[in-house]
């Protein structure tokens, strides 16, 4: 919680500190994975009731549930839940590290909403860490590594296989979006002594655009206003403006000092009525944000 009340001070330097509070339209109790259905008023969401956890439907619009469902999810718990193009909700599990270090990846599943019903595709049988975030491009899932040490893993949902994101060992991926079916990508060889390096849009076929903007990596918090600064995407080619808001929805589920890295979110959540509680955000779109506290999962109206 101390560490969250520094987070709090540091994000209310950079952005207004006297926003307008906004009240979440709707909170769940003991609710496990949770994510928005791409643009629509709809939230998946995994609800601990019972003997056994199930999976459920609202409609965040109405606020009211939409359906819950009948299928026995995985034993292990679920870490990511990732909405494809195909209409499968896509279960990533994870499994406990004896070591009592980061988990590991365990399988990935498949629900299908309209069968009721849950498929095994793939289960991961080495000890690799679970990756830090996870997103769905058109129907690759995209497993988030890391900004600067590795390439992203991708996961095709049609030759359910594991594919190379790219055979230019120097790319790395700074975030991907289903928007455009993009990955926004830099060259390691280009970071620069100022710790920022020039970003690059990339199709799923590898067709890669001019440079698109700017990255800088450099944080630094400090109780002087003009000292601050976060990481963060600047956008200097107008064609590409609209990635500046992909970038503020990607990285989900962001915890801790890494609600800060998305200046977007982070003025979102400087509105949050009862920030305080709050531990991690799950999900965002441009309308709706999904943000958990210990036993309470809430839904914030973002875009009225």
């Amino acid at each position: 919680m101390k560490k969250l009340k520094t987070l709090l001070i540091a994000i209310s330097c950079i952005v207004t500190a006297n926003a307008q509070k906004i009240e979440p339209i709707l909170s769940l109790e003991e609710c496990g994975a949770a994510v928005l259905i791409n643009e629509e008023p709809i939230m998946a969401v995994v609800e601990n009731i019972g003997d056994k956890p199930n999976l459920a439907l609202y409609n965040i619009e109405k606020k009211e549930l939409m359906q819950r469902f009948k299928c026995v999810l995985p034993k292990n718990p679920i870490a990511y839940m990732l909405p494809c193009d195909d209409g499968i909700i896509y279960l990533v599990t994870m499994k406990q590290n004896d070591g009592q270090g980061l988990p590991f990846f365990d399988a990935i599943y498949g629900f299908d909403h309209k069968k009721d019903r849950i498929k095994l595709y793939y289960k991961e049988k080495e000890e690799v860490y679970i990756p830090h975030s996870a997103n769905a491009v058109h129907t690759k899932l995209v497993f988030y590594c890391g900004t600067f040490s590795k390439q992203p893993l991708i996961y095709n949902t049609k030759t359910l296989a594991f594919e190379p994101f790219s055979e230019d060992e120097d790319l790395r991926m700074l975030f991907s979006t289903d928007e455009g079916d993009t990955y926004v990508v830099f060259k390691t060889l280009e970071v620069r002594a100022d710790d920022t390096v020039p970003v690059y849009s990339m199709k799923r076929d590898g067709t890669m655009s001019k440079v698109v903007g700017t990255y800088d990596s450099r944080m630094i918090l400090s109780t002087s206003k003009d000292e601050n600064r976060l990481p963060g995407l600047t956008i200097t080619n107008a064609k590409y403006s609209w990635l500046l808001d992909a970038f503020n929805q990607s990285g989900l589920p962001l915890s801790g000092f890494a609600m800060a890295t998305r200046p977007g979110l982070a003025k979102k959540f400087n509105q949050f009525s009862n920030k305080y509680d709050i531990s991690e955000l799950t999900s965002a779109t441009s309308d709706y944000v999904i943000a958990k506290a210990k036993h309470t999962l809430f839904v914030y109206e973002v875009n009225k």
